[in-house]
Parts: structure tokens; C-alpha cells; sequence
């Protein structure tokens, strides 16, 4: 009697706690009734994969559900009701499946020595229990596969023990011992797999285009992934059902997702049980969706207003694309240019400079690079993995076509982030790493007066040479090498280029390229992130010295230093040391 109201009072105990959100409980509860679900499942429907699904139905609404059970000592015999009405749900026509079940009779009435004719050992037993009356299929799976006792099995079916122990007589004499021994091998082989718990995640809200995802016990869904709501009670219909993509993991554990479901409307709701979807691909962003996820974004992380910049000590950063403390950046150039390098520089130095709201990096990344995105998310923790405790810079992963399209960066973008980083195949074809493209980036702190009018006309400045130079050195055939990531032979080509196109210049022309690649060296200094594997510290260089550095090199103070003089260091004086 102690014993009976011990579990009683740990089964009250667990499922208030799981009422008021504690996962860990309602994971005890789904370890503690997986096998009883099961086992009733199969009652009903008399197949152990149907069962399977109809027992992880049935806890994913009793996750849904929790909140409306009024006794917390009825859960086993709610649970129990919501099960029975799962499997219903997969079998609509009770009477023709038992139709196709084997007579049971002929089974019972083979010989001893006929046994080798079922070759289908597991079709046989099944078929046996399954002419058992529904009753007695609960109990026998419950008794004999899992083991529970007359006593425990009496509570989850909600009858007196007396009741339980002559069903079990009822059934024994029907199945006949010489089917136990079968019964119990082929139920054993096909146990219930383990993982309800780990499959059963919630929406907590609902924000425009974005939903928080509080994901399963133990689970860790990676980036650009994707969930769909779970079949059950309360699933919309198949036609309107959200794609949740996964864009951003948080430091509370849970997920920040958008809906990516191709199609009109939005279905997702707060308190809706999904799963994931192996195997799916996120559709990508159009572009009116970015706009809606952005500006969310934005909400989420209010901007300050004036001139308060946060300086990051990055020197083609802080120049072309000066950022505003709770500020959306936008993110440009697809992958294999050094942005989870950058994303972890930045993340690094926004910390130090002890940010009062956090900066949102939105990496835009093409739905065709997205399996690459998250092996790189995977391979570069010692990057990507300090934005994940990092209060001072959040990272999400946005699936898009505009991911490398330079218009649409320099043009449209402009207009929905904070700043725009652009990052570009060209300058990495020379080993300018990251290969930041300073024609491409914006920063509203550059357009409404935040940045000072000295930065303003030094960008001019340094953007007309660059674009000046890249006129006077365009490569057709450079450029149709990098459309076709030939990479390697586009370094090759521009280095065979280069020099017999400088010969072909006048003097003033040729002052114009040599002064603009100095710049673009200038501009690219050793980062702390990436000190353990060139060997190199990194260097913290403030505005006012970049600023400092592009003038001289424009003014022509270093004309007679050779490029390479320039390439990774900090203040401009250290290219005459």
C-alpha cells in the first residue's frame, strides 16, 4: 500500500512539473508509459510499426494537451485515452483488417512437427494475438513482452487487479503454451524503439515570418535544418503545413526558426508539437520574406539611434561598413571566403568592447550550399561555436538566392540591414583573406549622418580608386574562371595578368591600380581567431588610424613602398619598418 501511493505521488509529482514546462519531467513520464502506449496501440491496431507511430502520436498531443488535465493522479489513464483514439485514427476500418488476419484456429491446430511450414514466424504470432479480443491483446503485450505487473497494468487500464489477472487467464487459454515460447521471442524482437522523448519539440512563439522552438530533450538540431508539425490532434492540413527552418541556435537551448514553407499564409502557432524532418531542404527566402525576417530581426534587437558606433578594431569593417550597437548586418558572398573566420573575430571584439545590445550577423547562404553551410557550421566551432555564448553578437543562417548576388547586396540591401559585408571571390583569388569586397558594403551610420564627415569622404575617396582600378585591370577571362570556381587557375591567371597589364597603362592610370591594391592590403590584418594557426597576433587597429593609413596611401606618401609591405599589418607606419 506504501509502495502504490510512493508512485502515485511521483507520478502527481511529474506531471505538475511537466505543466509548468519542465521537459525533464515529461521525459520521465514518456520513459516511465512508452511501453504501455505501445502495448495499447498495438491492442487496437495489431501491427507493431502502426503501434510504434500511433504511441508517438499520442505523447506528442498529451505534450500538447498537458495543460488541460485538471488530476495529475489521472495521467495513466488519460494517456491511455489519448493513445486509444491515436491508433483509431490509423485504422478507420477495424472490421477489414481484422478480415485479413489468418483464422487463428488453423494456427492453434497445427502439429508439433508442421511447425516448419511458418517460415513467417512473426506473421503467425501476430496473427495470434491479433484474433485475440481487444482486452485481452493489452493485456497479454503488457504482462508478457513488457513485464509490468498485474498491479501496474491494473492502474493504466483503470481495472481492479482481480480483472486483470482473469483476462490473463482468458488469454493464456486461447494463445495455448505452446505459442508462448514464439510469442515471446517475436514480441522482443520488435520493441518499441526508445526515442519518443527525443522526438518531441513545441513551438513557444510565433513572430511574423519567425517562430522560437524549444527542440527535444537532448536534442541539438543543427542549423538550416527543418521541422514539420506532428501528425495529430491539432496538425493543420497537409496543404498549409509551416517548414520550420532552423536559423539560429540560442543560449537558452532553444531555436529561432523561420517558415519557409513554400505557398500563402502562415500556419505555424504557438503550442503546435513538431518533429523533424529528415531529408528535407529548406525552401529559400523570397525576397519579401527576407524583408518580413529582417525586419523582425530588427524588433528583436532595437538599433540605438546617433552616431553610437562599436568600434571592432577591424580595420576594412569599421571603414566601409561601420556598425551601430544592436544593429542587423547582413552578411554577403556564400562560402569558402572566411566568414566563419570573421563571424568569430567579430564576435570576439564585440565582446570586449562590451556591446549594450547584442549585433545580429544574418548569413545569407544559397539553398544550394546549404549541406556545405552546415559542415562548415559543423568543422568551424572554434569560430561559429563562441557566438553561442557570446551575448554580444547573435548568428543566424538565412536561406536565400541574393546570397551572392552583388546587385541585390549593393542595391536592395542597403535598405533593409543596419550594414551590409560583403564578401567576394575576387580579392580571395589573391589570397586577401577574408576577402572583404569594400564596394559592395553599406552602413546606414555612412548614409544619415551617423559617421563623421571625415569618414564619409575618406570612403568616397577610397571607393572611387578601387572602383577606378578594378575598371582599368577587368578580366573577362579572370572572371569566367571564378563564375566557374576554378579557383585555383583564376590565381594563376591574374597573377600571369596583372603585371602585362600595368606595362599597358600610362604613368597616372598605373598609380591609380598600384595605390588601390595597396589599399586592399592595408585594408586586411591578422585576426586573434586565427593566431593559433598562422602564427601571427592579432591586432586591434581604431578608426582613426584606418582612417590615417588610406589618406597616406591615397596622397601618394607611400608610392615607393612595394604592396606586399602592406598585406596584414596594423597602423600604416609599420609598412616603412
Amino acid at each position: 500500500m506504501k509502495q502504490r501511493t510512493a508512485e502515485r505521488l511521483e507520478i502527481e509529482r511529474l506531471v505538475l512539473r511537466a505543466q509548468q514546462g519542465d521537459r525533464e519531467a515529461f521525459t520521465a513520464l514518456v520513459r516511465r508509459y512508452e511501453r504501455m502506449t505501445h502495448a495499447c496501440a498495438y491492442a487496437v491496431l495489431g501491427d507493431f510499426h502502426l503501434a510504434q507511430d500511433a504511441a508517438q502520436d499520442a505523447f506528442i498531443a498529451a505534450y500538447s494537451g498537458l495543460a488541460s488535465l485538471r488530476e495529475p493522479a489521472a495521467f495513466p489513464g488519460w494517456l491511455r485515452g489519448i493513445t486509444r483514439y491515436q491508433a483509431l485514427r490509423l485504422r478507420p476500418d477495424r472490421k477489414a483488417i481484422d478480415r485479413a488476419l489468418p483464422d487463428t484456429d488453423l494456427i492453434f491446430d497445427i502439429g508439433s512437427g508442421d511447425w516448419d511450414r511458418l517460415h513467417d514466424t512473426a506473421c503467425a504470432v501476430q496473427a495470434a494475438i491479433g484474433r485475440l479480443p481487444e482486452e485481452l491483446r493489452e493485456i497479454t503485450l503488457l504482462f508478457y513482452l513488457h513485464e509490468y505487473t498485474q498491479r501496474e497494468i491494473a492502474a493504466f487500464v483503470q481495472a481492479p487487479v482481480t480483472t486483470v489477472n482473469n483476462r490473463l487467464h482468458a488469454a493464456r487459454a486461447q494463445l495455448k503454451r505452446r505459442l508462448f515460447a514464439m510469442v515471446s521471442d517475436t514480441l522482443n524482437e520488435n520493441r518499441p524503439s526508445h526515442d519518443f522523448a527525443e522526438r518531441v519539440g513545441r513551438i513557444l512563439a510565433v513572430h511574423g515570418p519567425l517562430a522560437d522552438v524549444r527542440p527535444a530533450i537532448g536534442a541539438a538540431p543543427e542549423v538550416l535544418t527543418t521541422f514539420g508539425p506532428a501528425s495529430g490532434v491539432g496538425a493543420p492540413a497537409a496543404d498549409t503545413q509551416p517548414t520550420l527552418t532552423v536559423v539560429q541556435r540560442r543560449n537558452d537551448g532553444n531555436l529561432r526558426c523561420i517558415d519557409t514553407r513554400d505557398g500563402n499564409g502562415r500556419t505555424a502557432e504557438g503550442g503546435m508539437a513538431v518533429t523533424p524532418t529528415a531529408g528535407v531542404l529548406p525552401a529559400a527566402l523570397t525576397d519579401s520574406d527576407l524583408a518580413a525576417v529582417v525586419r523582425e530581426l530588427r524588433a528583436a534587437t532595437p538599433a540605438s539611434t546617433g552616431a553610437d558606433i562599436v568600434e571592432t578594431g577591424i580595420k576594412a569593417i569599421d571603414l566601409f561598413c561601420p556598425i551601430r550597437r544592436g544593429a542587423v548586418v547582413g552578411l554577403f558572398g556564400g562560402l569558402g571566403l572566411g566568414a566563419a573566420v570573421l563571424i568569430g573575430e567579430l564576435a570576439q571584439r564585440l565582446c570586449a568592447a562590451d556591446t549594450a545590445a547584442p549585433v545580429t550577423v544574418a548569413f545569407l547562404v544559397r539553398r544550394i550550399d546549404i549541406s556545405a553551410a552546415q559542415d562548415a557550421a559543423r568543422s568551424d566551432t572554434e569560430f561559429l561555436g563562441q557566438t553561442d555564448q557570446n551575448g554580444a553578437l547573435q548568428t543566424v543562417w538565412l536561406p536565400t538566392e541574393r546570397a551572392t548576388d552583388p546587385w541585390y547586396a549593393t542595391k536592395e540591401a542597403a535598405s533593409l540591414f543596419d550594414s551590409v559585408l560583403c564578401l567576394s571571390p575576387v580579392p580571395a583569388a589573391e589570397g586577401l583573406w577574408p576577402a572583404i569586397d569594400g564596394l559592395c558594403c553599406s552602413s546606414r551610420l555612412l548614409r544619415e549622418d551617423g559617421a563623421s564627415t571625415a569618414h564619409r569622404r575618406m570612403v568616397e575617396a577610397v571607393h572611387a580608386t578601387l572602383a577606378r582600378a578594378k575598371q582599368l585591370t577587368a578580366d573577362p577571362v579572370f572572371l569566367e574562371l571564378l563564375a566557374c570556381r576554378a579557383n585555383r587557375r583564376a590565381a594563376e591567371r591574374i597573377a600571369e595578368y596583372l603585371p602585362q597589364r600595368l606595362t599597358e597603362l600610362n604613368a597616372e592610370d598605373r598609380r591609380v591600380v598600384e595605390r588601390a591594391r595597396k589599399l586592399q592590403r592595408f585594408l586586411i590584418q591578422p585576426f586573434f581567431t586565427a593566431e593559433p594557426y598562422t602564427g601571427n597576433p592579432g591586432v586591434t587597429v581604431p578608426l582613426a588610424e584606418t582612417l590615417r593609413g588610406c589618406a597616406a596611401i591615397l596622397d601618394g606618401d607611400y608610392d615607393d613602398v612595394p604592396e606586399e609591405r602592406f598585406l596584414r599589418i596594423g597602423k600604416i607606419d609599420e609598412a616603412q619598418q
